[in-house]
């Protein structure tokens, strides 16, 4: 009896020592993932302040619907309507970055300031889309994008992207398509009338008059 107890005691002496180690081990690894887990939140915020700081992240490069517009479309008179709706403050920026000199920035401001800023803006886009500039809707969208955090312009892409994402991409495939069509009919007209001069030369080899000439020497 004295033996089994004695049994009983050391087993249990030796599943305690087990319990020790399993608890040490589970605060080790334990320790080992919070230390993990803590670099990497650190080792995220510290990208996160990289990207703030070089302004990545609040501005991501050319908007995908920009890169879609095609380079050689111009800036119609309503879309400078329409952008210098939905452009704020900081917009004499965009204006020197599309080519415009600081002398004929100050006109603008003096010359619209009655018209509020919104004709300022306008005016300003009318500048940079007529020649020697002659920047393209592409240029200046792509342009508000790229400087629009560096210099805190105000703009509302929401409002933006709603008339240019889609109206425009819409409008030239309608252009193209109707170009096509025109093409087709030009192309059928040459056809028609080859195959016309085709026949005059067989009639004439021939020695027959056309069809219609027949006819009517019949009559």
């Amino acid at each position: 009896m004295a033996e089994a107890e004695a049994g009983v005691n050391d087993l249990m002496g030796k599943l305690e020592v087990l319990f020790e180690l399993f608890l040490y081990v589970c605060l080790i690894l334990e320790t080992s993932t919070s230390k993990k887990t803590r670099r990497s939140k650190e080792d995220k915020c510290i990208v996160h302040i990289l990207l703030l700081r070089s302004g990545v992240e609040s501005n991501p490069g050319p908007k995908t619907w920009i890169a879609e517009i095609p380079p050689e479309m111009p800036a119609a008179d309503d879309d400078i309507a329409y952008l210098s709706k939905y452009i704020g403050k900081g917009w004499q920026n965009l204006g020197r970055k599309l080519g415009l000199g600081p002398a004929t920035l100050d006109h603008i401001e003096h010359d619209f300031h009655q018209g509020g800023m919104r004709d300022q803006i306008y005016h300003m886009l009318l500048k940079v889309k007529a020649p020697p500039l002659e920047a393209t809707l592409k240029n200046i969208l792509e342009t508000l994008d790229i400087i629009e955090a560096e210099f805190s312009i105000t703009v509302e892409w929401s409002e933006l992207s709603l008339r240019f994402k889609q109206e425009k991409i819409l409008a030239l495939q309608a252009e193209n398509k109707e170009l096509k069509t025109e093409n087709q009919e030009l192309k059928d007209k040459l056809a028609s009338r080859k195959r016309n001069r085709r026949a005059r030369k067989r009639c004439s080899k021939d020695g027959d008059a056309p069809t219609g000439v027949k006819m009517i020497k019949h009559k």
